[in-house]
């Protein structure tokens, strides 16, 4: 994931091949064709009209409202993250940079792109581009260990109440995962595996920076607990949302249901075959609810309503970006990166 994030902010200063950029572009546009051209023919479009007709639009609003302020939350969870290197930006800052970065997500192939903006905003600090970088990992970090802990608890949950062959698979897949997880750390912390790679010439930079930006934490357990709560509760107010979007189409689901399809939906998100995870996001949702017995077209209504909602955030950003100056806001150092 670091390399990733870091790739991706030197290719915002690199342009690629021509014949590459096409290649690439030529492939997502063709895998997004396929797979909208798959779910065109999956759904019931009379019904799906019908079910946008009917669609309550008064809730849409507070859906609007309540999306635009899960992500200031988000940015409140990223500020935390950046105090305990020691790093202070201010929450109006955070937040627009927030906003931006949906615009730029929302327009690249996947998430990457928007945390490759968010950490070139702060790359100006008096504690280094290493914490700025450490700062921006965590919080992905934090996110899927989150995610992931609703969404395996869910799968167990729908699992043993209904015996769903799919909430089933996914359950065994996180257990298999998780366990597989804890015993490569185990084995890296008993076996000593970082020495040897600190003496690797390529990789000593790196394990040393890295052993820097984990020492921040020591002492910090209480902002660590803070950061995890509001992890969760972004995630909470994203299901809630998205429930209540469904609500205003004239169904209803069950939020735990909800939860396992929300974390396929981000998993599949992550692979970028497509362009903007267009048909990869639409269709895995679609998948997941109809096996909990959503009907296709109101599940499709729902991810199509919650894709023109997002593009609104990203209006919002494009609009806070082209407004900002374009003098880059330089953090102020904390009295100390350990302080509570």
């Amino acid at each position: 994931m670091a390399l990733m994030i870091a790739s991706d902010v030197q290719a915002m200063g690199r342009p690629k091949s021509t014949a590459k950029r096409w290649l690439i572009g030529g492939a997502k546009l063709a895998v997004t064709s396929g797979l909208c051209w798959l779910i065109i023919g999956w759904i019931d479009w009379p019904l799906f009209l019908t079910t946008l007709q009917n669609a309550h639009y008064g809730l849409m609003v507070i859906v609007f409202v309540v999306a635009s302020a899960d992500i200031v939350v988000s940015a409140w969870k990223w500020r935390i993250l950046l105090l305990g290197h020691g790093i202070d930006f201010r929450l109006t800052d955070l937040s627009r940079w927030y906003f931006t970065a949906a615009f730029f997500n929302a327009f690249l192939p996947t998430n990457i792109g928007g945390d490759g903006y968010r950490l070139l905003k702060t790359y100006d600090n008096p504690r280094g581009k290493a914490r700025a970088l450490g700062a921006l990992l965590l919080e992905r970090i934090t996110g899927v260990i989150t995610l992931g802990g609703l969404g395996y608890l869910a799968a167990l949950i729908v699992w043993w109440r209904t015996g769903n062959t799919l909430a089933g698979s996914l359950a065994v897949i996180g257990t298999i995962g998780g366990v597989g997880t804890i015993v490569l750390l185990l084995l890296i912390w008993r076996v000593g595996l970082i020495g040897p790679l600190g003496r690797i010439r390529l990789l000593r930079t790196i394990v040393d920076k890295s052993a820097e930006v984990i020492s921040d934490w020591k002492g910090q357990t209480g902002r660590m607990v803070a950061i995890m709560a509001l992890s969760l509760a972004f995630h909470v107010i994203r299901i809630g949302f998205i429930w209540l979007l469904i609500f205003a189409l004239g169904t209803s689901v069950d939020p735990v249901e909800l939860t396992v399809a929300l974390f396929a939906v981000e998993v599949a998100a992550m692979i970028p075959i497509s362009i903007g995870g267009i048909g990869v996001m639409e269709g895995s949702f679609v998948y997941v609810m109809s096996s909990f017995g959503l009907n296709s077209e109101s599940g499709l209504a729902a991810m199509l309503v919650l894709r023109v909602l997002t593009l609104v955030l990203a209006l919002i950003g494009a609009v806070l970006y082209l407004a900002e100056d374009k003098v880059r806001p330089v953090a102020v150092k904390s009295s100390s990166p350990v302080s509570p």
